[in-house]
């Protein structure tokens, strides 16, 4: 044992104490370095004393409304018996129509004004009006809530407003002029014969058009504003009317009056053309 203390001593005499040192220090240097990049990647949620990690865990994920039709009725005392069967549909069928349905109870009776503001319409500009907001929604249009059935009166006042700027043709005076004249018929929504009539009588000029790109976009590059008629598919289970409006980047934009996401996206020409069954040019 002696002997080989004093071998270890002269080795390390020759070769000295700083070789050692360094190797050492590469080590520790790579242990660390995986250490590092093993945490990092993947943060264990039960390490504690995290408040970071606690505080993440809490925060609920976003939802697109604050509320669901349970919760929201339960803490304004209301119960699913005080909502329409028809409103309880569409709370299902259409996400941006759920504060509406929501809101049902507490503001059907309040009758609020109808008129088009400043905050709806920007002149020289088609506006965006939805069929179920309540200034005209909980209204009954063809034996229904008129948001569920007024999808034409409305793009055809987004036509008058966009095109001549005349605010009080709203959606309701639109379904007003198709009720009173036997345009809007139960069963089968409202009717082709509306468009062309409603047209002329609020100002506009009418065109039946054939179902060509060209000529979509021949009339939406003269300033022209085009009203479709669909039928299944992207838009509706059954049949919807809504406004082609522009074009960017090659492709459509739409103003739906029952969707505000639908009207937000760009449709491609290949995409809408197979849902059309009928299609209108409208001009000032």
């Amino acid at each position: 044992m002696p002997m080989q203390t004093e071998t270890n001593q002269n080795i390390l005499k020759k070769i000295g104490w700083l070789p050692i040192l360094i190797a050492a220090a590469v080590i520790l240097a790579i242990i660390l370095l995986l250490t590092l990049r093993h945490g990092g990647d993947k943060p264990d949620p039960e390490a504690a004393g995290s408040a970071e990690l606690i505080e993440a865990a809490a925060t609920p994920e976003p939802t697109d409304v604050v509320y669901t039709l349970e919760s929201y009725a339960a803490s304004h005392g209301y119960t699913r018996a005080d909502y329409p069967e028809a409103l309880l549909e569409l709370y299902d069928m259409n996400p941006d129509a759920r504060q509406v349905v929501m809101e049902y109870p507490a503001r059907k009776d309040d009758n609020p004004p109808m008129d088009v503001t400043e905050d709806d319409y920007t002149p020289g500009e088609i506006p965006l009006l939805l069929q179920f907001d309540p200034r005209w929604g909980y209204k009954q249009y063809n034996e229904n809530f008129f948001a569920r059935t007024g999808c034409c009166p409305t793009a055809m006042s987004m036509a008058v407003i966009g095109l001549t700027g005349d605010t009080s043709v709203t959606p309701w005076a639109c379904a007003e002029f198709s009720a009173e004249n036997g345009y809007c018929i139960p069963g089968s929504g409202t009717i082709w014969d509306f468009v062309p009539a409603a047209a002329e009588h609020f100002g506009l000029h009418c065109q039946e058009l054939g179902l060509d790109e060209g000529l979509i976009v021949s009339e939406l590059e003269a300033g022209n504003v085009i009203m479709i008629e669909v039928g299944p598919g992207d838009f509706t289970e059954h049949g919807h009317y809504l406004l082609i409006t522009g074009t960017e980047n090659g492709m459509l934009r739409v103003n739906d009056p029952f969707s505000r996401r639908n009207s937000e996206q760009l449709w491609t020409y290949e995409r809408i053309a197979p849902q059309i069954e009928g299609m209108w040019t409208l001009s000032a």
